[in-house]
């Protein structure tokens, strides 16, 4: 398959006058007064008075480096995809077994399979073979003509939830100028808009405009 490459457009933040320093590990973040100051990086320190906090399975272990425990747990969820499967044709429903976290969906012209909510301490983590083993004996059982599939891939990735299985969006009282954007959980692709709106509407005016943000505060846990 050859690929074209798209034609190179300056990005919206270097429209603004801004720009984006990517491939550079953070290491803290820098507070004097209760008030965000930068962060530290290996390309040195980055002067801000705004950080949003929006590190997804690393959301925690950022909270922590301004004292800001953040109620996320971290569950592992293995995917499998299996190659191409005309047995199971690609307009079949989306089909979710919640005894055993065991869901499947079509792909392309395969099909794939998600299973596993284990708890880990460590977001980097590599792909969980036993459970890919119990992942296709569930969907045999389940499904018999996937006996005949192929796998295509597979891999283990993070899913960060919160207590109540809601995102924290908004600012956190205790650090003036540490705003949360996390805990989506393997929802954030579908709503990254919003997510973005809201953290652009409280940053740029203090509060969102869009809807009521208040249900989704990390006060919700703090102040209870």
């Amino acid at each position: 398959m050859k690929i074209f490459p798209l034609p190179l457009e300056k990005p919206a933040c270097g429209r603004q006058g801004r720009r984006a320093i990517e491939h550079s590990q953070t290491s803290g973040i820098q507070v004097r007064h209760g008030k965000v100051e930068g962060i530290r990086t290996e390309k040195g320190f980055v002067s801000s008075r705004t950080l949003v906090n929006a590190g997804g399975p690393w959301a925690k272990e950022i909270g922590r480096w301004v004292d800001v425990e953040i109620p996320i747990m971290n569950l592992a969820r293995t995917i499998v995809v299996t190659g191409p499967f005309a047995d199971i044709p690609n307009h079949r429903p989306f089909l979710d077994d919640m005894t055993l976290e065991w869901y499947c969906r079509p792909e392309l012209s395969g099909l794939l399979m998600g299973m596993g909510a284990k708890p880990v301490e460590e977001p980097n983590i590599q792909t969980d073979d036993e459970m890919v083993n119990k992942m296709i004996d569930a969907a045999v059982c389940r499904i018999p003509v996937l006996e005949k599939a192929s796998m295509q891939t597979a891999w283990t990735g993070i899913r960060p939830l919160t207590p109540d299985d809601h995102p924290i969006i908004g600012p956190v009282p205790s650090v003036s100028g540490f705003v949360l954007n996390c805990g989506w959980g393997g929802r954030v692709i579908i709503q990254a808009p919003i997510a973005g709106r809201l953290v652009a509407e409280t940053i740029c005016n203090g509060y969102p405009s869009t809807i009521d943000m208040n249900p989704l505060k990390i006060e919700r846990f703090t102040l209870k």
